[in-house]
């Protein structure tokens, strides 16, 4: 006879089912106690539901008659289950933990333990936001809070547009800033000192200008005296040749004395035109003498030619050496330095001038750009199918209900269960050492 050909006995397990009955029934009335206190321990909660209604609107301009606007159709099933998805997104749920994370418990301001605490469902065209917390209060402001973050971030997504009210802070803000920066720069330029800098630029420049020109004039000008010197040199050596060899008419010796009476005129730097027009005949022919006196004459000229050319060949010298060497450098300097202090200054002023006014310009734009974004919002064609708050949550007057009743009954059939298990498994075990021994 083999395994299978054996009948199995039940009577050994359902006796030991009736001797150990009290066992059993002891385990589901102590399982049914211990959920009876664990549902009485527990804290009382409340719960508080907000309501989202997916609506469509339009906004339109009646331009004409013969422009109609078509509706395009949508698919409310696929635009529900895409609503949904974001109302239960992690950022919506971190936004709303921030606004009441104050007044959480402890056990309750981690994301995911936050998440626990609500719920949101679709029922048709509503999405249902619940909220369980201990108090009434914090139930309805977790609700309304979820529902009014999901609201706007599902408007914002399906509009493609950003809300009407940030436009119009935004350009607020924006038209402060222009006209901070407008206040600014004409302050800066009731202010500015561009106009005294460039005066005293100016002035400054036309002084070292001035030093410059009159130390290249002097090395010109004893330059240039050399030259005459040596021209009159020239001049009266060969006036003196010329006496030296005689024979010389009236014509030609009122000549001579008119020659030596220019040379020495040239020599003392008389203006020689002014002076033989205004001397008479008579005044030159008194001034007429022999050969010897004029080449006397003529030989004082020419000493005093070269000593007038020692001397400006000496001054020049020392002019050259002075610029080379740097001297009377001092005055150059120090006004060189208040040039470049007063430029550096004046720059500064003109940087400053600049960056004011592409502030004022900047800000202008952003204004600018901003007022026609809300002017276009306000009066384009927009169709938008969204959510709206159908129904705010209010604080429930009564916890929810513990569920004492339905916690102590499943309690005590799965403790009659255990207990079932539990003698069946220990009669098992004494058959299967009997029949080993």
């Amino acid at each position: 006879m083999t395994a299978f050909d054996e009948e199995i006995d039940l009577r050994p397990y359902l006796q030991s089912l009736f001797q150990r009955w009290w066992q059993i029934v002891l385990l589901a009335a102590l399982a049914a106690i211990a959920a009876l206190a664990i549902s009485l321990t527990q804290a009382r909660k409340y719960e508080a539901v907000a309501t989202l209604l997916l609506t469509r609107s339009r906004s339109t301009l009646s331009l004409a008659e013969q422009f109609p606007t078509i509706n395009e159709p949508v698919d409310t099933a696929s635009r529900i289950s895409a609503i949904l998805a974001i109302a239960q997104s992690d950022a919506i749920a971190q936004t709303t933990l921030q606004a009441v994370k104050d007044r959480l418990p402890k056990n309750s301001q981690k994301l995911q333990d936050f998440k626990g605490l609500v719920k949101v469902e679709s029922k048709g065209d509503a999405l249902l936001v619940s909220a369980t917390a201990n108090t009434p209060e914090l139930a309805t402001e977790i609700a309304n809070t979820w529902a009014n973050e999901a609201a706007l971030v599902v408007n914002q997504a399906y509009q493609g547009e950003q809300p009407l009210a940030d436009i119009q802070a935004q350009r607020e803000a924006a038209q402060k800033q222009y006209q901070d920066a407008q206040g600014n720069l004409e302050s800066f330029i009731q202010n500015s000192q561009i106009d005294a800098l460039s005066k005293k630029i100016e002035e400054s420049q036309a002084v070292f200008n001035k030093i410059a020109d009159d130390r290249a004039w002097q090395i010109s000008y004893y330059d240039d005296r050399i030259k005459n010197m040596e021209a009159l040199i020239v001049q009266a050596e060969a006036l003196k040749r010329q006496l030296q060899r005689g024979n010389r008419s009236g014509a030609g010796d009122f000549g001579d004395a008119l020659a030596v009476l220019d040379a020495r005129a040239s020599s003392l730097g008389i203006n020689q035109s002014k002076m033989t027009m205004d001397l008479q005949l008579t005044d030159l022919s008194a001034l007429k003498d022999s050969s010897p006196n004029y080449v006397a004459d003529l030989d004082s000229v020419i000493e005093q030619a070269k000593e007038e050319k020692g001397k400006s060949e000496s001054i020049l010298k020392s002019l050259v050496q002075g610029v080379a060497q740097g001297e009377g450098s001092e005055l150059f300097n120090e006004i060189a330095a208040n040039l470049r202090d007063l430029k550096t200054k004046l720059e500064k002023e003109k940087a400053r001038e600049l960056e004011l006014t592409n502030e004022r310009d900047m800000a202008w734009k952003a204004y600018q750009a901003l007022l026609q974004k809300e002017t276009e919002i306000k009066s384009a064609p927009q169709v938008s199918y969204a959510v709206t708050i159908a129904s705010a949550a209010i604080p429930p007057e009564k916890p929810t209900p513990r569920g004492t009743v339905r916690n102590v009954l499943v309690a005590a059939v799965l403790g009659l269960l255990v207990g079932v298990f539990i003698v069946l498994a220990i009669k098992w075990w004494q058959s299967a050492g009997i029949s080993k021994i």
